[in-house]
């Protein structure tokens, strides 16, 4: 399916947003690879884009508006003059596993249920981005928040998706990728989806202890090329990631409706994924 597509103009005229030449003096919450964030509210943010990316900054605005409102996709809220763009408010999800780490009252930690359903929002998030004709490219806990507003999981950060079959301007991190031909497609969204969700169930991203050699990506991707993954047997949702990597996962579809067999407990075929529910739940 291909889209035409005609900008909005969604320009905001209000007196209480920041003109471009006051937005520095916001409060800088995120620094991206396009821009910095700030700021505006409790609920809402400005993107300010840095450089000359004027292709990137138009693919944001066209996918966020050829998506229109979803509950699992960052709401699109306007845009300034100077191009920044305005969006809800919400806790990068990395920073939000990274500070459960830090943390040493079981009270204070994430429950596996938690995680479940955020796991199930993300891939329904990226179903409607793929409905849409639209492969993210850099699926991962980075691009995704946890919204102030509502407390669901949205994905964040368009502006390097590939668009109707054209080649994607980002890439995915080092640990989330498998070569593919083309680089970007709803396999390769899929299998990154599946690190995704190693380091929502674990805290940290697959192959964490490579970090530290120059040629971190290239010894994953052998890895992955010969299909040698973590060992996630024994992890909650341990099957749904195996799956996400070996391929069998044709669609961002299949993996809400295999989440779903989880919460009803259902004796299936695929009874792996049922067992990977209840060791999750055990530890409730």
């Amino acid at each position: 399916m291909c889209y035409t597509f005609t900008l909005k103009k969604t320009h905001v005229n209000d007196r209480r947003l920041p003109s471009a030449s006051t937005i520095e003096g916001l409060e800088c919450i995120d620094v991206g690879k396009s821009g910095n964030v700030y700021a505006l509210d409790a609920r809402r943010v400005v993107k300010r884009y840095e450089g000359d990316i004027d292709a990137e900054i138009r693919a944001e605005r066209e996918v966020y508006e050829r998506l229109g409102r979803h509950p699992n996709i960052a709401e699109f809220l306007g845009a300034l003059d100077d191009g920044s763009i305005i969006l809800e408010r919400g806790q990068v999800l990395r920073d939000r596993l990274l500070a459960e780490q830090q943390q040493t009252s079981a009270r204070s930690m994430i429950p596996l249920r938690t995680k479940y359903r955020w796991v199930k929002q993300a891939a329904t998030g990226l179903q409607h981005l793929h409905d849409h004709n639209i492969i993210q490219a850099d699926v991962g806990c980075r691009n995704m928040i946890i919204a102030h507003r509502d407390g669901n999981l949205k994905l964040i950060d368009f502006e390097g998706c590939s668009i109707d079959g054209k080649g994607p301007n980002s890439s995915y991190e080092w640990f989330s990728y498998k070569p593919s031909t083309p680089r970007a497609t709803v396999q390769t969204d899929i299998f990154a989806l599946g690190c995704a969700i190693y380091e929502i169930v674990t805290g940290s991203h697959p192959h964490c202890e490579l970090k530290g050699f120059k040629d971190a990506q290239e010894r994953v991707e052998r890895l992955y090329e010969s299909n040698q993954f973590p060992q996630v047997a024994h992890l909650p949702m341990g099957a749904i990631m195996l799956d996400c990597w070996q391929g069998k996962f044709k669609s961002m579809r299949e993996i809400v409706e295999s989440i779903e067999l989880l919460s009803h407990g259902q004796s299936t075929t695929k009874s792996r994924y049922v067992k990977s529910w209840w060791r999750m739940m055990a530890v409730q």
